[in-house]
């Protein structure tokens, strides 16, 4: 027995959006410390970022905000996580990184 399957509509292509990167937000999170496991910032990446090679994310100074918490010292291993567009992937992944380095 064989199917047959018919459709009065055509179908319609899916476009490929090349005004935009990859990469939509990143977030960064604390390894270490009282706030391990806690997420210092999540950054938009905005239409004037998508040209770039490199970000900046602006993690607070103190964390949280309202304390006197120093987030210095934990910036040096800060998993970073990024939110990407679909069919888009980093390579090498992102893990760990120092956040003081430039």
């Amino acid at each position: 027995m064989s199917a047959f399957f018919a459709s009065c509509q055509d179908p319609e292509g899916v476009g490929v959006d090349t005004s935009r990167q990859g990469i939509t937000s990143l977030t960064a999170i604390f390894t270490s410390g009282p706030y391990k496991e806690s997420e210092a910032v999540s950054h938009k990446i905005f239409a004037d970022e998508y040209t770039s090679d490199r970000f900046v994310i602006p993690v607070p100074w103190f964390f949280p905000e309202t304390s006197d918490n120093e987030t210095e010292q934990y910036m040096t291993a800060m998993r970073v996580k990024a939110e990407l567009n679909n069919n888009y992937i980093i390579t090498p992944s992102i893990t760990i990184l120092d956040l003081t380095k430039r």
